[in-house]
């Protein structure tokens, strides 16, 4: 059984439920734990940094060692990052980023507080979902390795830079999440 590791911060609750309702949909053997620190990471087969202040995740981690070991893990697990926590994740940050600090993990470019509000998604697959978009961030300027996931109003919200994947918006269904939970069983 896989077992991926909710950061417990931000709106982690909610992102658990719709985890585990995609997990039950596809009928995969995947448990979903909260951790409070790096230590827990290595019992991990994926983590997930859930929505919630991206000034508070940006504190979190820049130049951390929880935000080195996130880094570190990234590198060879799938990581899910969700709106307020990928902000300090994309290497550039633009409009509305100010006074944060990146980790660089992904290979992109985000403006903050661009969407807000429930928004019809089109995922790559052609499948659309709603998204529970709250002054959520917009991506662009992706680099080589970087794959957009999803797009809402035109604009880019999912993407996937190597084993991370960031999403702008919660996803109350979990099946925009297929990708990574789909990462998550390839990496077991």
């Amino acid at each position: 059984m896989a077992i991926i590791g909710i950061l417990a911060e931000g709106q982690k609750e909610s992102i658990r439920k719709s985890l585990e309702q995609e997990i039950k949909r596809l009928g995969a053997s995947i448990e979903t734990v909260f951790v409070e620190n790096e230590r827990e990471f290595a019992s991990l087969d994926a983590l997930v940094l859930p929505r919630g202040k991206s000034m508070r995740f940006s504190e979190i981690m820049h130049n951390t060692r929880l935000g080195r070991a996130i880094a570190k893990f990234s590198k060879t697990k799938p990581l899910l990052v969700i709106c307020g926590s990928l902000i300090p994740c994309v290497k550039r940050l633009g409009k509305g980023c100010e006074g944060r600090k990146t980790i660089g993990i992904i290979d992109a470019k985000a403006d903050n507080c661009c969407l807000d509000g429930n928004i019809q998604v089109i995922l790559s697959n052609g499948r659309e979902c709603i998204g529970n978009f709250t002054d959520a961030p917009i991506l662009y300027g992706l680099g080589k390795k970087v794959e957009k996931l999803a797009e809402a109003k035109g604009k880019i919200v999912a993407v996937r830079g190597g084993n991370a994947f960031g999403f702008s918006f919660m996803d109350r269904t979990g099946v925009s999440y297929t990708p990574f939970l789909m990462a998550v069983i390839e990496s077991i």
